[in-house]
Formats: structure tokens, C-alpha cells, sequence
């Protein structure tokens, strides 16, 4: 965590300002100075945070930074407490600061739990579900947003709610060129923090979406692709998100569409409906299930069905053990999967003042990879009222102002 973010993140409880306690810090030589959300330091060299705390004088609560990555969730879990241990004497120093003491959403903990473990069986492979980096690039670039040319240039930052293990964040940076702050309720963040500790334009943080640790209408993109449906409600899930997208700014969604599901034909048609209905029995057990449990059923699982996935997938060279693991963790482990149709999801966007909706393009997904794209992708705008107007252009006068002091 660069000293920088500390300017964009707030209290997910109050929303009020933090205060920076650094218990390890790192100096990185050679940065761009230039880049958003760097904070330099005498020397050429970028500070940035390795374990230490964000303190709420508000709340009077503590917020853990561990591996480079904040933890800004409101509730308590088991890693607070280690970090507590791991840190006593530096938190012995803050006697009147407690650890979050909020509820989680219904679900949260399994939520966590079991994205948690599947993305540590995968962490930063080749692969990121089928695709590989350029395929992501790809998919980013030509389907999903479409900027096959170049990016609108008002999108300066981008909040990536559901980041995985953080390459799908890389690569929205290197299509855009804007600051990339990647929320995610797993711990598996805390293994990538290292891994891109000299990338300042990416900030990862482990968070709640229900209680993002941002103000509202901050950024110029909201973007979410195959997570919103995995908490215990798609659309209060969208309205959360939905927040803090700045007027004018632009709101991305991709979830799984139930026409998907039951439109296609043919043998194809008829294993993807036994797919899904023997999720719907085998998801509630193995979510619900003891962790070893759940792991021992999906090696099970892995081990006789891998060599059909290999025979599927767009790089069977790099496919291994591991990524048919991980597959079958998303598809039976996830507390929630909910389906939803395109009428549902267009109405949710017109209903918070979302125009100019765009969908993804299936015909560039089949030129791309050779297949059929399923799911619904819708990027959005928000309408821009004329106070909102007035009031950015107030605040670029007064940014203007200071830096000119």
C-alpha cells in the first residue's frame, strides 16, 4: 500500500478520514513519480506500507494493513486476531482503538471462506480461469468494454470490485491507463500483495462490496465481472456498488444469465442443465461443509473429470491439475449463485438513472476464442444533473488553485 491511497480511503463504517500507523514500511527506487496515487519521497524513492494499521478517530477503530494490503472490513474474523498477536506490541500503543465490531452481510463468511480457498489454489498461474493475459486483454479490451481503440480519457480511476487474485486489475490498468483500486472480500490478496508491490497504480484491499471503504460517487468506472451473483442478493449488491459511481461516470457488470442455461440445444444443452441442477444439490452441502471436507470432494472431483477440461479449454499446453481445481471450486463451493435475465438486469440500471447502456459483443467473443459467450455485460452511464456539474467543476478550480500555491 503506497502512503498515496490514503487520500481515496475512508472508514467503510463512517466514511470518514483514516490515520496512517506504519509498522514496516518499504522504499521503492526508480518509480514514476508521475504516477496517480504515488506519494514521493526525498530521493526519488515511493514509500509504501507493509504491515501497520489505518486508525478511525471516529469510530476509534483499527484496520489492519498486512503483506502491502489493507483489510478494511467491518467485521471481525480469525485474521484480525493473528494480526493482533503477530503486532501486540505496536497495538498495545493504541488503547483506545478496538477491532471492528460490525455484522457481516448474510453469508459473508462463507462467501469468504470459500473464494478464499479457491483462489489460494490457483494464485498467480498462467491462467485466470481459461484465459490467459493477452486473452484477458482481449476479452477487457474488445467484448466486454469495447475500447478497441483507446479508453474515454474521463476515466482516470476505476473501482475493480471481485479481483481474484489481481491480474483481471492489471489488465483494466493497461487498457486504461487509470489508478486501479481492487476490492475483494478473500484473503488470498494477502498472497498477492508482494507480487505487485512495485505496481503504485494498483491497490489492492481486501473489503466488503456492501461496504466499500470509499466515499460515494468517487470514481469514474465501477467495474464487476461474475461476482455481484455470489452474495446473498444480486441487486442490493448492484445498488451498493452502484454508489459510487461519480455522475458521468460509468457502472460495468457481468453476471450469469438463466437464458443461458436453458436456451442451449443438443447434447451441449442437455450437460449443461445437468451441470446445473447438480450444483443446485451439491453447492449448499460443500459450501456449508467442513474446509477439508470441501477440499477433499473437489480433488475427487478434479481428479476424474480433468482430462475432459483439458480437452475443452483454449490452452490444454498450460491447463493443469490445479485450474480444473479451481473451476470446479467456483462452480460448487460458492455459498450463492444466482441467475438472472437481461430484462432484470436493465431495469436495475434504469431504475439508479443509468443511460446510454451498452452490452458486450458475443459475435467478437466467438472471433476471439471460437465460442459461444454467455452471461449478461452491461457498461453503463450515469446521468449528470447540472448541480453535480457545477460542483466538479468547483472542485477542478480548486485543485487548480493548490497546486498553483
Amino acid at each position: 500500500m503506497t502512503a498515496g491511497v490514503l487520500l481515496k480511503l475512508r472508514c467503510p463504517c463512517c466514511r470518514g478520514g483514516l490515520e496512517l500507523r506504519a509498522f514496516a514500511e518499504d522504499y521503492l527506487k526508480g518509480v514514476d513519480q508521475d504516477q496517480p496515487g504515488t506519494s514521493p519521497v526525498p530521493s526519488g524513492r515511493l514509500r509504501i506500507i507493509r504491515e501497520g494499521v489505518l486508525l478511525c478517530n471516529r469510530c476509534r477503530i483499527w484496520y489492519p494493513i498486512a503483506s502491502y494490503v489493507p483489510v478494511m472490513l467491518v467485521f471481525q474474523t480469525p485474521f484480525h486476531k493473528t494480526f493482533a498477536r503477530t503486532h501486540a506490541q505496536e497495538i498495545a500503543r493504541l488503547p483506545n482503538y478496538n477491532i471492528p465490531a460490525g455484522q457481516p452481510k448474510p453469508g459473508e463468511h462463507s462467501v469468504q471462506a470459500t473464494f478464499t480457498e479457491q483462489w489460494n489454489t490457483l494464485q498467480n498461474d498462467d491462467l485466470s480461469f481459461s484465459y490467459s493475459r493477452e486473452d484477458l486483454e482481449n476479452l477487457h479490451r474488445k467484448v466486454l468494454l469495447k475500447w478497441s481503440t483507446a479508453p474515454p480519457p474521463d476515466v482516470r480511476n476505476i473501482l475493480n470490485v471481485g479481483v481474484g487474485f489481481g491480474v483481471e486489475s492489471e489488465v483494466l490498468h493497461k487498457i486504461s491507463g487509470a489508478e486501479i483500486y481492487a476490492l475483494d472480500l478473500n484473503f488470498s490478496l494477502l498472497g498477492s500483495g508482494p507480487l505487485f508491490r512495485e505496481k503504485p497504480f494498483l491497490h489492492l484491499i481486501v473489503g466488503s462490496l456492501f461496504d466499500p471503504p470509499f466515499a460515494e460517487k468517487s470514481f469514474d468506472l465501477v467495474y464487476s465481472q461474475g461476482v455481484l451473483m455470489h452474495t446473498y442478493d444480486t441487486r442490493q449488491a448492484f445498488n451498493s456498488i452502484a454508489r459510487f459511481v461519480r455522475d458521468d461516470g460509468r457502472l460495468f457488470i457481468w453476471i450469469d444469465a438463466i437464458e443461458d442455461i436453458f436456451a442451449r440445444r443438443g447434447i451441449r444443452g442437455l450437460l449443461t442443465k445437468a451441470l446445473y441442477f447438480s450444483s443446485l444439490v451439491v453447492r449448499p452441502v460443500l459450501s456449508r461443509a467442513p474446509s477439508l471436507l470441501r477440499s477433499v470432494a473437489i480433488w475427487v472431483i478434479s481428479l476424474l473429470l480433468h482430462p475432459l477440461m483439458v480437452a475443452r479449454e483454449l490452452h490444454p499446453g498450460k491447463w493443469s491439475l490445479k485450474n480444473t481445481n479451481h473451476h470446479f471450486r467456483d462452480y460448487f463451493t460458492p455459498r450463492y449463485v444466482h441467475m438472472h435475465t437481461f430484462n432484470e438486469v436493465v431495469e436495475w440500471y434504469e431504475t439508479l438513472g443509468f443511460n446510454d447502456l451498452r452490452l458486450h459483443s458475443p459475435l467478437m467473443f466467438r472471433r476471439l476464442f471460437g465460442r459461444s459467450l454467455f452471461g449478461i455485460g452491461i457498461l453503463g452511464r450515469r446521468m449528470a444533473t447540472e448541480d453535480s456539474v457545477e460542483s466538479r467543476s468547483s472542485l477542478q478550480e480548486e485543485a487548480v488553485g493548490v497546486n498553483a500555491h
